[in-house]
C-alpha cells in the first residue's frame, strides 16, 4: 500500500490536517530522522503549527495534507539533533517545554521512574508495586502512575528513589531524556522553533485545584515568555490529559492545546483538544499508513 502510493493518496485526499508527535529523539537516531523528515515533507506538506490552524479556519480544503511537527518535553537531543535537522531542512516545529524544570532536574519525573524502575529487584518491585510489581512492565507501570492521584504517585516516586539510592542517570540515558537549559532554548531561531508551554512541572492537570491550573498553565507561559522574550501561544497537555476544566482554562490564556488523542485535525475541531499521531516510530511506511487510516471523517482511535 506505501509503495503503490495508496496511502500518500488516501492521507492527501482527506481535507483535514495532521499533527505529529515526537518524544525522546536519540543521538544515533539523527541520520533516520532526516531521512524520514525529508521524505515525508515531499509526500505530504510541512507547516508551522499557526500556519495549519490557520489553513483549518479557511474555508478552502487544504490540496495536500498539511502536517505539523511537535516535540514534547523540552529534551536536550531536541536542541542537539532535532533543531540542526529543521535547520538543514527549512522546516518548522513546536517544542514544548516545562519551564519549573529547566537547570533544577536532570530529566521529569516520567523519564526519571523509568530509568529507576529498570534497577529496582522483582521484591522491590512487588513491595512498591503490589501486583503490578510482577505483571506489568515499565511502560505500563508508568501509564498506570500517571494517572492515579498526585499524593499516592509523588509516594511511590519517593519510594522508588528510596529504593534506588545509588542510582545515576548513565551517558547515554542523559542523550535520551535530560533537558534543554535556557541557554539551549535561547538559541533556537523562532523562525524555525515556535516554544510552547507543557505546564511548570508537568503534572495531571485534571486533579488539580483551580489556583493550581493557574500556577501551572497560566504561570508556565509567563515564565516562558519573560525568559525567552517572545510569545507563548501554545500548550500541550501532560499525557494527553485534560478536562472540561483545564480546557476551560487553557483558552483563557493560549490559542491552542495538544492532546495526546490519535487521529487528524478539522475546521471544526475545538483548539483546545487537538488530536495528533504519534510518530516516535520514525518509521515513514508506519507514519503513512497512520495518516491516511486516522485522519478520515468521524474516525475515532
Amino acid at each position: 500500500m506505501y509503495g503503490s502510493g495508496l496511502l500518500r493518496r488516501l492521507a492527501n485526499g482527506r481535507h483535514c490536517g495532521a499533527i505529529l508527535m515526537f518524544h525522546e529523539i536519540a543521538p544515533a537516531s539523527g541520520e533516520r530522522l532526516h531521512g524520514f523528515l525529508s521524505r515525508i515533507s515531499r509526500q505530504f506538506t510541512i507547516v508551522s503549527l499557526e500556519e495549519l490552524l490557520g489553513e483549518l479556519a479557511s474555508l478552502h480544503p487544504p490540496k495536500s495534507l498539511p502536517i505539523a511537527l511537535t516535540f514534547d518535553d523540552g529534551l536536550k537531543n531536541h536542541s542537539t539533533v532535532v533543531y540542526p535537522i529543521l535547520r538543514d531542512l527549512n522546516l518548522s516545529a513546536t517544542f514544548y517545554v516545562c519551564p519549573g524544570l529547566i537547570e533544577s532536574v536532570p530529566a521529569t519525573w516520567t523519564w526519571e521512574m523509568v530509568c529507576r524502575i529498570a534497577w529496582l529487584s522483582e521484591p522491590d518491585l512487588q513491595t512498591i508495586f503490589g501486583q503490578r510489581g510482577t505483571g506489568y512492565g515499565t511502560a505500563e507501570l508508568l501509564h498506570w502512575m500517571q494517572r492515579i492521584p498526585v499524593n499516592e504517585r509523588m509516594s511511590i516516586v519517593e519510594n522508588v528513589r528510596k529504593h534506588t539510592k545509588e542510582f545515576e542517570f548513565t551517558e547515554s540515558e542523559l542523550d535520551l531524556y535530560g533537558l534543554m537549559s535556557w541557554g539551549d532554548l535561547r538559541a533556537l531561531d523562532p523562525a524555525i522553533v515556535n516554544v510552547g508551554s507543557h505546564t511548570m512541572t508537568h503534572p495531571d492537570l485534571p486533579q488539580l485545584s483551580a489556583a493550581e491550573l493557574e500556577s501551572e498553565l497560566e504561570t508556565s507561559k509567563l515564565f516562558l515568555e519573560q525568559e525567552l522574550g517572545r510569545p507563548v501561544r501554545d500548550l500541550a497537555y501532560p499525557n494527553g490529559n485534560f478536562d472540561q476544566a483545564v480546557v476551560d482554562f487553557s483558552a483563557r490564556c493560549y490559542r491552542s492545546a495538544v492532546t495526546t488523542n490519535c487521529g487528524g485535525v478539522r475546521a471544526l475541531d475545538s483548539p483546545f483538544t487537538l488530536n495528533r499521531i504519534s510518530a516516535d516510530e520514525i518509521d515513514l511506511k508506519w507514519t503513512s499508513w497512520l495518516l491516511a487510516m486516522h485522519t478520515g471523517k468521524g474516525h475515532r482511535c
